[in-house]
C-alpha cells in the first residue's frame, strides 16, 4: 500500500474512532440510531412508490412513473413549487410529459 494512501485510511479511521467516543455512542446505540433511520427511509420510499402508482392511475400515465418523479423531484429546488403546466401535462398526456425545468437526462425515455 503506498504511503499517502496508508496515510488517509489510517487518517479516515482515527476521525471515525473520534466521532464516535466524541458522541458517546456504544455499538448498541449505533445499531439502533441506524436502524431507526433507515427504517424509516425505506417507509418514506414506499410512499412514494404508493403515491406514484396512484398518481398513474389517476392519470393513465403510459410511462416509467418512477423515473418521471425522481426526474422531476431532481429537477426542482427543494422549496420550488411544481409548475402547473407540468400538472395539466400529466394529467392529459399518456406519454412523458416535457420538464420546463433543468433535467438531469438528455432527452425523455421512450417506451
Amino acid at each position: 500500500m503506498k504511503d499517502g494512501v496508508k496515510e488517509k485510511t489510517q487518517m479516515l479511521t482515527s476521525k471515525r474512532a473520534e466521532s464516535k467516543v466524541e458522541y458517546n455512542m456504544t455499538t448498541n446505540e449505533l445499531r439502533r440510531s441506524v436502524r431507526f433511520k433507515l427504517e424509516a427511509a425505506i417507509r418514506a420510499q414506499r410512499e412514494s412508490w404508493d403515491a406514484a402508482l396512484g398518481m398513474q392511475e389517476i392519470t393513465g400515465y403510459a410511462g416509467d412513473i418512477y423515473a418521471f418523479v425522481a426526474e422531476t423531484a431532481g429537477a426542482l429546488k427543494d422549496d420550488e413549487a411544481i409548475p402547473g403546466d407540468l400538472v395539466d401535462d400529466l394529467i392529459s398526456s399518456t406519454s412523458m410529459p416535457q420538464l420546463p425545468l433543468r433535467s438531469t437526462s438528455q432527452t425523455p425515455r421512450a417506451q
